[in-house]
């Protein structure tokens, strides 16, 4: 029994140490352009779906919203959470192939989602994370849109856990508009 012991707690320590490895050994950077062609080049290739298309378009005719695009491994379609300010008040659609539906948005994120996008301020400005590793499991597009145009649009592989510039203003305005979407986007 004492070996057997001592042999499950050799295998648990080399599993969370080669974990523990793993993590130190990712590094991503967010880089920055201004440049919506050379961004766009990024996600062209993304998702070629009818769906992916249809909504990006129909996000055109939003004034004021956020677009939140999420597609996991394994899958052709997409899941879109979309917020829109119309009056004052944000509403939020989910859209995937099986479905489309509005959900209430709390009064906490409301206002989240409101100063957000006031609060972005370098007009025009894309961000994309670039990593050492990159992985295919989760990509993740932010479309952000203030008076008719898009203002902001952050593409990256890993939700937001390397998005941290404390420097930057409109990055942490990005970072807290993709939380309450990441968080939307399983509501």
């Amino acid at each position: 029994m004492k070996k057997l012991i001592v042999i499950l707690f050799a295998i648990f320590s080399y599993s969370c140490q080669s974990q523990k490895n793993n993590i130190s050994n990712y590094e991503c950077n967010v880089i920055k352009t201004q440049d919506l062609k050379e961004f766009d080049a990024l996600i062209k290739s993304i998702d070629t779906t009818k769906l992916f298309n249809s909504a990006l378009k129909d996000f055109e005719n939003t004034k004021d919203g956020v677009l939140f695009y999420k597609l996991t491994s394994g899958n052709k379609f997409g899941y879109f959470t979309i917020f829109t300010e119309e009056d004052s008040k944000i509403y939020c659609q989910k859209i995937s192939k099986d479905f489309n539906k509005k959900v209430n948005v709390n009064d906490k994120d409301r206002q989240i989602i409101i100063k957000g996008i006031e609060l972005i301020k370098e007009s025009s400005t894309f961000y994309y994370e670039q990593c050492n590793k990159d992985s295919t499991d989760f990509i993740y597009l932010l479309i952000i849109k203030k008076e008719g145009k898009i203002i902001s649009k952050y593409l990256s592989h890993n939700y937001s856990e390397y998005l941290d510039d404390n420097k930057n203003n409109d990055l942490k305005t990005i970072k807290s508009l993709l939380g309450v979407s990441y968080k939307y986007s399983y509501k």
